[in-house]
């Protein structure tokens, strides 16, 4: 449950780092395990859940030297990393319906909650700034309380 990487308008060898080993697109919501392997936090819970039906330890995927019950989001385990993962450049998941957005990783989960993005909701007026934007030049989001 990654992202696709055909999205993807960086290095492949930047982004490479951070593929996951189980659905093999760039992580989303990346966690890493002791051993700093890299994977979606979607795909390595359902690992876990298969391992634990089946009555089997959950280790890493990739090299088995890890117990998943390690993981942990790569924003605290690794601040760096993921600052390099959030850097990582894209474009919208629906470039393909008309969204012209590109921008980096990090900034994907902001840009796909406005409105003129396919993706977008509908977000109240007290919460948007008409002065600028990073979809197409509209509005962006200022608080969400």
């Amino acid at each position: 449950m990654g992202i696709n990487k055909e999205n993807l308008l960086s290095d492949e060898h930047h982004a490479s780092h951070f593929s996951c080993a189980i659905c093999q697109d760039l992580s989303e919501s990346p966690v890493t395990l002791a051993c700093s392997h890299v994977f979606c936090e979607f795909c390595i819970g359902e690992y876990v859940a298969r391992c634990l039906d089946r009555q089997q330890n959950a280790l890493c995927p990739t090299c088995r030297a890890s117990d998943c019950a390690s993981a942990a989001k790569l924003s605290e385990a690794n601040p760096l990393a993921f600052r390099c993962y959030a850097k990582v450049q894209t474009r919208c998941p629906l470039h393909k319906q008309g969204c012209a957005w590109t921008g980096d990783l990090g900034s994907l989960p902001v840009h796909k909650s406005w409105p003129p993005c396919p993706l977008g909701v509908v977000v109240p007026d007290s919460l948007i700034d008409v002065r600028a934007g990073p979809c197409r030049g509209t509005s962006r989001i200022v608080s969400r309380t």
